[in-house]
């Protein structure tokens, strides 16, 4: 069925909203498109709200019917259906476009990260996708560096988060070193570097870890 994880929804979209052939690159930035648009179509329908609250129209595509907005398939629904069914559908597309990115995130991460040995990169995946749902869902991922025996009252230990959003390409980077305790630490990204954007979550997952290295190296491990 269109718009399964087999075949995405974005690339399902493509044929209609784009002429072949289209990069890597192009694939990415048309599945943020969709994305957002998905997400704010869904938050009005699950008010209740009219289809005309929330901007999405129709087209019939011979047994399917496409649900649209601002121009870009955000679902595909074969037959009959209810509000609550599209609602569904379309926080699927969303899960589906957020695993797919936070796998590509946590790749990146886990290959660009330079991490002393006495730390780790965690990341939970399905952890963190499983807050999309509901009015106001929850549309940012996270991954963490944290020392492997971490010790609140260490002067010296580091750590991070890397926040992502499902629907933007750009994240914010939480780092600092020193006590766990408030007053006690200091940021190690300098101001300005902490707002890592791009075209596409690859991008921003290469720029993030490529800026923490580069702030964690001149802060030091120890």
């Amino acid at each position: 069925m269109p718009g399964s994880p087999d075949q995405p929804l974005a690339l399902e979209a493509i044929s209609m909203n784009m002429p072949a052939p289209v990069t890597e690159n192009e694939v990415a930035m048309i599945s943020l498109a969709h994305t957002k648009a998905s997400l704010d179509a869904y938050r009005p329908l699950w008010a209740n709200l009219s289809y005309e609250k929330a901007s999405v129209v129709f087209v019939k595509d011979g047994r399917f019917t496409k649900a649209m907005r601002d121009g870009l398939v955000i679902a595909s629904m074969e037959g009959s259906f209810t509000k609550q069914d599209l609602q569904g559908a379309i926080m699927g597309n969303v899960i589906d476009h957020a695993r797919r990115v936070a796998g590509q995130v946590k790749k990146i991460l886990a290959e660009t990260l330079v991490i002393h040995d006495s730390y780790q990169l965690t990341m939970d995946i399905e952890e963190e996708i499983r807050w999309l749902g509901g009015f106001m869902p929850n549309t940012q991922f996270s991954a963490w560096v944290t020392p492997k025996h971490p010790d609140p009252n260490d002067p010296v230990q580091v750590r991070a988060e890397f926040r992502f959003w499902v629907a933007e390409a750009r994240a914010l980077i939480f780092a600092d070193k020193g006590k766990a305790w408030a007053g006690e630490h200091e940021r190690i990204i300098p101001q300005g570097q902490q707002y890592p954007s791009g075209d596409t979550h690859q991008d921003v997952a290469k720029l993030a870890a490529e800026t923490f290295n580069a702030a964690v190296l001149a802060a030091g491990w120890e």
